[in-house]
This record gives C-alpha cells, structure tokens and sequence, in this order.
C-alpha cells in the first residue's frame, strides 16, 4: 500500500469498503479537530467498477450519520480539485490515478490546497467488516464539466477553428470532459480525422497529445505554453531538458522536486505561477491554484494560431531518453558509469549526474525510485546531442555487471 502522496492498494485485498469507511471516519475526525471541516464534504470517482462500490458504501456512511456531502460524479481529479479549492472545502476522491484497474485508492484533500494522509499501519488496525450498498445516485452530471470548461474560458483566447479527438479505448474521467469541449468553445469541435488526438489516465490528472502522428514530449508542450508570454516564475524538475531555458532568458525557473506535494511547497515557496512534471502533469496555478492538464491543450491551440509556420518546436532541440525500469541491476551499471566516468553528482529528487566532456558536448542523468508504482525506478537522459545518450545506451548495455 503506497501512502506518500495519497493511499492506494489493490482491491479488494487492501483497499475495501471497510478501509473507506475507516479512513473516513479519521479524516473527519482530522477535520473536525483542525475545524476544517465547514459543515460540508465534496465526494468524486474515477471509471473503475470497484470506484462505485466504494464512493456508495462512504456516501451510505455519511446519510447515515447525516453528515453533509455533496457528489460531484465521475470527475478528474484535477476537477476535483478544483471545486474544493473554489468552494473553500474539504474533499474525497476515490482514485488509483494511473495505476492498473486492479488498484484503487483515496485522495484526502483539504481547503487550503493540501492533502491529508493516514500514516499509520491500516493493517493492524481493528477494521469493522462494512457492506457493500448500491444508491441511486446521479454519476455523470455534464454541468459540473460545463461549470469548469466555463471557468477556464475566460483564460483562453482562441480566434479561429480547432479540430481535435481523443482515443476512446483508453479509459479515463478525462473522455466525459472531451466531450463537453465543443459544448463551451464553439470553435472547438471533435472530429476523428483531426491532427490533434488526445489521450489521459484513468483519473484525468495527466494528459498526452498526439499532433500531426507524432507524441508530442513534454518539452514540446512546455515550449508552446511558455510562448504564451503569460508566466514568469516556473517550476521544472531535473527530468526536464535545460534547452527550454535557453528560449526563455527571462523567465524565472526553479528546480522542484517531483511529486504533487512537492511542487504544491514550492508554489507556495516561490509563488510559481507555472509547474510541470514529464509524466504529463501540468500545474496551472497562476489560473487554478493546482493542476489544470486541458488548460496545455489549450495553451497549445493558442500558440498554433500564433505560430506563423504552425510548427511545434522539434524534439530535435530537445536530445534525451526517458524510461521507466524494473531491472534493479540497470541501475546498479548506471550509477558504476557516472562513478567510473568521474560525472559531478548531486542528490535531489533521487540522483543526478552530469558531465561536461568538452565545450559543447555534455550528458546528463536522472534516475528516482517511483513513490506509486513498487520497484519501478525512473530514468531520464539528456543532452546537446542524441548522439552522446545513443553512446551511453550502448556502453550501458555492453557494461558488465
């Protein structure tokens, strides 16, 4: 059971009704201490079938108890967010994020922009067995998604047509959203042979597009919203190419470390108006206090407009690797070639090596433990040449152990 951002398991072995409802119970009690509370709890769910189970069992509790809520549906969590921020209230979300429909989980959020964890050991705790309950509640409420789509749209300036779609095989809370799009923008309308396809998680709070067939990096992205003229102070962890910086003489970028309570600190720290992590979140708090991943598309409208030759920036700019490893033995030749090739290392958000081999050529290396996935290590590579980490791959793999 992972608890470093949120609480997740798989369900029904570790995360179950009676764990809900014994959560619950110490949130509010939590709240009720710390007289955050306000008389009124915002409950929401992602698309996995043991999301209902548990969302009714809490919201049977809560009537039961006649403690006051309000559902707001199957939303993404970033939406979740978003209304608990606006109405000034604590919150429930019942949620895995990306992880496998085999998972599920809890994202306790409070008023003032944080989130609440149950640290101790939920095993060895006394759980009541709860039973499972089937309401009659309303799931998908479209004025909710409008409510929000209309926020948003008084921070976007869009002047022509759009086209976009988006993969309706991959399951996600952010497909309910899509669809509202053209509903508020009328100049934005689906259409299956558009350029722009987007794609999201189970619970909507990361985002990836597609353009012209190819996956845009997150570099590319970051280049179109940064283009916007609109933010000065940023946030980017070490997993984000350093070019982005050499377009950008005067904005004010600080390093973060990964993680949404993290970058939430460094928000309040240096009062960021924009963050981004590489795994396709993206933080809008000069517009939304927290993550707003459909604000980047349309970020990414704006500057298509814009844009003279209608080009996104190439990934040619932007040399690098980015991939996940479970080979616990990869890592152990990672670390042997930053030692062995004398690379200056310091740790932040994991280990970072990096090495200048003459006044143009460098390598850069990133590697972290995943808080949320088990024995899955995140390894990020970059540098002024594609031909220097297609080196290093190969001494990588040649190296013996």
């Amino acid at each position: 059971m992972f608890k470093d951002y949120d609480i997740r398991g798989i369900y029904p072995k570790e995360i179950n009704e009676s764990v809900a409802i014994f959560l619950t119970k110490k949130f509010l009690n939590y709240l009720n201490k710390a007289k955050k509370y306000n008389n009124c709890l915002l409950i929401a769910q992602d698309i996995r079938n043991s999301s209902f189970r548990i969302v009714n069992t809490i919201i049977r509790y809560l009537e039961k108890n006649k403690l006051k809520y309000s559902f707001l549906g199957i939303i993404p969590t970033p939406v979740f967010y978003y209304f608990c921020l606006r109405n000034k209230l604590p919150g429930i979300m019942i949620t895995a994020s990306h992880l496998q429909i085999k998972y599920n989980g809890f994202k306790f959020f409070l008023p003032n922009n944080k989130i609440w964890i149950y640290k101790k050991n939920i095993k060895e705790e006394n759980l009541e067995k709860e039973n499972v309950f089937n309401l009659n509640i309303r799931y998908l409420d479209n004025e909710v998604y409008d409510n929000y789509l209309i926020y948003l749209k008084d921070f976007v300036n869009l002047k022509y047509l759009h086209t976009f779609y988006f993969q309706k095989n991959i399951k996600s809370t952010n497909n309910f959203l899509f669809k509202r799009i053209p509903k508020v923008f009328k100049n934005i309308r689906l259409n299956k042979n558009s350029s722009l396809l987007l794609f999201s998680d189970y619970d909507g709070d990361r985002l990836f597009i597609k353009y012209k067939g190819k996956y845009l990096i997150s570099e590319e992205i970051l280049f179109c919203i940064l283009s916007s003229g609109l933010y000065k102070n940023i946030g980017l962890p070490l997993s984000i190419h350093k070019n982005i910086k050499k377009f950008f003489p005067e904005i004010n970028f600080y390093t973060v470390k990964t993680g949404h309570n993290n970058i939430k600190n460094f928000y309040r720290k240096y009062n960021l108006d924009f963050a981004l992590e590489p795994s396709g979140h993206f933080y809008f708090f000069k517009e939304v206090k927290t993550e707003s991943p459909i604000l980047a598309f349309f970020r990414l409208l704006e500057f298509i407009e814009k844009s003279e030759n209608k080009e996104i920036k190439s990934s040619n700019l932007f040399p690098l690797k980015r991939f996940n490893t479970k080979d616990h033995s990869l890592i152990k030749k990672i670390k042997k070639y930053i030692i062995k090739n004398k690379f200056k290392v310091k740790k932040m958000d994991g280990l970072y090596g990096y090495k200048n081999f003459d006044k143009e050529n460098y390598l850069g290396i990133h590697f972290r433990k995943s808080k949320t996935e088990k024995n899955l290590w995140r390894i990020f590579v970059e540098s002024n040449n594609l031909k220097n980490i297609k080196n290093f791959m190969l001494k990588l793999k040649s190296q013996n152990d």
